[in-house]
């Protein structure tokens, strides 16, 4: 065994996983080796999703769409990241530190092959080490509810978040190509625009992260997820992306 695949261990035996599906939104029953639930991947009619713990740590499973794995096969599906992401992302939480050499971490087969297929998969708006969600009366957050009156469950529906400092605002730009699975639950991300709350001189400062990527319209993905069901309506196209989430509060 590696360095790595000893650090992916101890992360592994640290992280009570059924504690992170709670924290995802999904209720579970039971306890307190073994959950159920109806699953967060497929239209599920009755709990066919458990969480268990057993040798070797703690995994989840799905007897309807046979979902499966540990806490960073969750964590990959729920925030539509690669393994080293992830792996970086549940380490922090459990305050293991990871290896600093340059040697590539491992990337299970599955994850590897869908990154060869599509470079979607392993590009992510949020990076952890970036990016993270609007801080509650943080300075992004009492900017945009504050002086922009948006509605704080739009600017999470619109998934705006801030960079790690505090000190910027970010759209993440994210939409569903035709060849998208119609159950992958997470949108393809391809990029972030970045706007400082602080102006320099009067003027805007703003970046694109990264700087390639589709050039798509902001709020695709919210407007095809809210009008998913609808039969008719009327979509307005704006200039910005705080006009859109503006226009998407007025309903």
């Amino acid at each position: 065994m590696n360095d790595r695949d000893e650090v992916k261990n101890r992360v592994k035996a640290a992280t009570n996983l059924a504690d992170w599906i709670r924290a995802d939104g999904v209720p579970l029953t039971g306890g307190p080796n073994e959950f159920k639930a109806k699953c967060p991947f497929h239209d599920d009619s009755s709990p066919s999703f458990t969480v268990f713990c057993k040798e070797g740590g703690w995994q989840f499973h799905c007897f309807g769409c046979e979902a499966s794995g540990d806490i960073f096969e969750w964590v990959m599906r729920r925030k539509g990241i690669a393994f080293p992401e992830a792996l970086k992302l549940v380490a922090n939480a459990a305050n293991i530190a990871l290896p600093t050499s340059g040697a590539r971490l491992y990337q299970p087969p599955a994850v590897k092959q869908a990154a060869e297929q599509a470079e979607e998969t392993t590009r992510a708006a949020f990076d952890p080490e970036k990016y993270r969600a609007l801080v509650p009366e943080g300075k992004a957050f009492n900017y945009l509810t504050g002086k922009r009156l948006l509605p704080a469950e739009l600017l999470a529906d619109y998934s705006v978040g801030e960079t790690a400092d505090g000190e910027a605002y970010s759209f993440a730009y994210k939409w569903r190509p035709h060849y998208w699975p119609v159950n992958r639950e997470r949108a393809l991300f391809e990029f972030c625009k970045v706007v400082k709350v602080d102006r320099v001189d009067g003027k805007k400062v703003e970046w694109r992260d990264p700087k390639g990527g589709k050039n798509i319209l902001f709020g695709m993905e919210s407007a095809i997820v809210k009008n998913a069901h609808a039969t008719g309506g009327e979509l307005v196209i704006c200039e910005g992306e705080i006009d859109a989430i503006s226009w998407a509060a007025y309903g």
